[in-house]
């Protein structure tokens, strides 16, 4: 048999034989093993090579967050979603009628561009009425809730009778005057379809927003300015100045910086009686925060009279629904106060500071056409804008937070004085509220109403006239504006006037023409206060006849 010879080759040649049998027969030379430069696994991807592309593991699982009724669970990494959005839970809500969305999280009012927050009718709604039993702390969030409310509840200016052209004017007593008869600068127009926050400002006004009520749409936001622009025109005269300035009507939707104040601490009290800075001091129902003296009723000289040192220790007591005044302007605490104190125990009047709200006499910023420019609006997603008038800690403008910090060094410069009100202070009771109505029989006439005067406890803001069917359908209603100059004279209201001078309607006879109608004996009229403290009660209910 033929012996096989055996070739025995260098270990070397050996693995080149071999890559070459792996290669097969080609004749290009083998790349050089990749260095991976790995980029860490995302959850979109594994773990990659930068260089050749090579994977490794598995991608990361998303970090998402939770859906929500506009948005599916979404990653906060890669922004990618999964499954969808939850969808609006829609639920009418008792004491309004509103359609808003439910889910946790949600401020949506169905059809609507403003936010639960803003809705003047919801919000309003979500403030309890205050009770005897009540805490200060619980009164006290009456208060600031009441005051943010004013200065911040958005709507849409609408003019559904006219086409717009014509605007609706306040006058805005604090804007630049040239001293000519041109008055175009002391008015402020709102623009058909624009959006607007808070209650307008007011030079001379004892305005409550609740007489925003009736041409406030629950659902949309929507106010209709129409039957302000048609009411008839009332001049306000300045004797000072010799000067007429011609007003619609809108001084009775509008208030001013201590008014507000004390529509927001007429929820809880009915002990004060004045709505102007010169007006608070003891005599008038205002306490003094801090015991300090007071030697006249000119608020510009209790902090000079005083010196820092005491007015710095009453600012160091002031409490949230407080407020502060001097001759021109007031404002309301609307945060405990922070104290810092120097190393030898007195207050450092710089770092300590209080947090404010206050109703101003021109908006956040002016319209461009003013100098001023577009704000953002936080009530939609659209781009549109709109323009607050009242400032508030927290309240954003183009991603900004307006601050409201004023120190206590500001505070005591500007001579500004801390003031509460008895039931706050501890000194006063919260009175539970009533309407007195001197006529009890069960059917009335227009020539009974006339003789009337309706009495409550508290402020009566206005006065409704609703008139139902058999089947309990409302087929009128009608309102008169209270429009009296303290807060004494506003409890009461004489009917009279609301058929010979209501200032709501173009015509002064619009209430007895319209009531006229059903006098026929099978028609219900009941008459409703809108109390100060966010009440609306019955005063009257029976038969209205000839």
């Amino acid at each position: 048999m033929k012996k096989t010879k055996k070739i025995i080759l260098p270990l070397t040649i050996s693995l080149v034989v071999i890559a070459a049998l792996l290669v097969g027969c080609s004749s290009e030379v083998s790349q050089p093993a990749c260095e991976h430069v790995w980029m860490e696994a995302t959850c979109a991807a594994p773990k990659t090579c930068s260089e050749c592309g090579t994977t490794e593991g598995d991608a990361l699982e998303h970090t998402l967050c939770e859906a929500d009724c506009d948005t599916p669970k979404t990653c906060s990494v890669c922004n990618g979603t999964v499954g969808d959005a939850l969808g609006h839970e829609w639920q009418t809500d008792e004491k309004t009628g509103i359609v808003i969305c439910v889910r946790e999280g949600c401020d949506k009012v169905k059809d609507s561009e403003i936010p639960q927050d803003k809705n003047l009718i919801l919000a309003l709604s979500k403030i309890p009425v205050a009770t005897p039993d009540m805490t200060t702390d619980e009164l006290r969030d009456i208060v600031v809730e009441t005051m943010k409310l004013q200065l911040t509840f958005g709507y849409r200016a609408s003019y559904t009778e006219f086409d717009g052209q014509y605007g609706y004017y306040i006058k805005n007593l604090y804007s630049l005057y040239d001293g000519s008869d041109n008055l175009e600068n002391l008015i402020i127009k709102f623009i058909d379809g624009e959006y607007y926050g808070g209650v307008p400002y007011m030079g001379n006004a004892r305005g409550s927003f609740y007489r925003w009520i009736p041409f406030y749409d629950a659902q949309t936001g929507e106010m209709d300015w129409s039957p302000i622009i048609a009411s008839r025109r009332i001049d306000w005269v300045d004797t000072s100045k010799d000067r007429v300035y011609p007003d619609v009507g809108s001084r009775i939707f509008g208030n001013s910086c201590s008014s507000a104040c004390v529509w927001a601490w007429s929820r809880v009290t009915n002990e004060i009686n004045n709505f102007w800075t010169s007006g608070w001091c003891p005599s008038r129902g205002f306490v003094p925060v801090g015991g300090f003296t007071i030697v006249s009723e000119d608020p510009d000289v209790y902090c000079k009279t005083n010196g820092p040192k005491v007015m710095y220790e009453c600012y160091a007591q002031m409490l949230r629904g407080d407020g502060l005044v001097n001759s021109g302007h007031a404002i309301m605490i609307v945060a405990d106060p922070v104290v810092v104190y120097n190393d030898d125990g007195t207050i450092n009047p710089y770092k300590s500071y209080v947090l404010v709200a206050e109703q101003k006499a021109t908006f956040l910023t002016d319209s461009p056409e003013y100098g001023g420019v577009d704000l953002y609006s936080p009530l939609n997603d659209s781009g549109e804008t709109y323009r607050v008038m009242g400032n508030y800690p927290g309240v954003e403008v183009n991603g900004e937070i307006t601050e409201m910090k004023w120190d206590f060094y500001t505070l005591y410069d500007e001579d500004y004085s801390p003031f509460t009100i008895p039931e706050l202070a501890g000194t006063g009771t919260v009175e539970k509220s009533k309407v007195t109505f001197n006529h009890k029989n069960e059917t009335i006439t227009i020539d009974d109403i006339k003789s009337q005067t309706v009495s409550a406890n508290y402020m009566i803001s206005d006065v409704t006239f609703t008139v139902r069917d058999k089947d309990g359908s409302v087929v009128f209603e009608g309102y008169h504006v209270n429009d009296k100059t303290t807060p004494n004279k506003m409890k009461k209201c004489d009917l009279e006037t609301a058929f010979t001078e209501n200032i709501i309607y173009s015509d002064a006879d619009y209430l007895y023409n319209n009531l006229i109608k059903y006098t026929d004996g099978t028609y219900t009229l009941e008459i409703l206060c809108q109390l100060s403290t966010g009440e609306l009660l019955s005063a009257y209910k029976g038969t209205l006849t000839e």
